[in-house]
């Protein structure tokens, strides 16, 4: 009995324009896409000046 009730309640609120303005469940998702690449990039950055460290480290233990 509770699906037919909670649909009707999602038709009016897609008829309703103002809806989308209160739909707050997508954000999350938006915010993560928007945010893997710059998280991604910070560390592929960190193993890089990791491995300038690693490198200087090792020249100077050849000599």
């Amino acid at each position: 009995m509770g699906a037919p009730m909670s649909l009707l309640k999602l038709k009016t609120r897609f008829k309703n324009g103002a809806a989308y303005l209160e739909d707050v469940y997508g954000g999350a998702a938006i915010i993560m896409a928007l945010m893997t690449p710059i998280i991604i990039g910070g560390l592929a950055f960190g193993a890089e000046v990791g491995g300038w460290g690693n490198d200087k480290t090792q020249a100077a233990e050849c000599r």
